[in-house]
């Protein structure tokens, strides 16, 4: 498997997923374990094409730069 810099990598995710594209990638942490297995499973995600509920799983950039994945 090939290693990328991983803000270079989340910038061209951000702008396929602008571009309406759906996107993968691999889950890394443990924190939706035991659903999501760090470096095992890999998201597919998209831009929502309506308002979010509770319960969705969401992908975002915090204030810091800091990508964050939050159900």
């Amino acid at each position: 498997m090939r290693r990328v810099d991983t803000q270079e990598y989340l910038t061209i995710l951000k702008d396929l997923v602008q571009q309406g594209k759906e996107v993968s990638l691999l889950v890394s942490g443990n924190s939706m374990s035991p659903f999501l297995i760090h470096e095992r499973d890999y998201v597919y995600f998209r831009k929502p094409n309506r308002p979010l509920r509770p319960g969705d799983i969401v992908f975002f950039q915090r204030k810091t730069g800091q990508y964050i994945m939050h159900r």
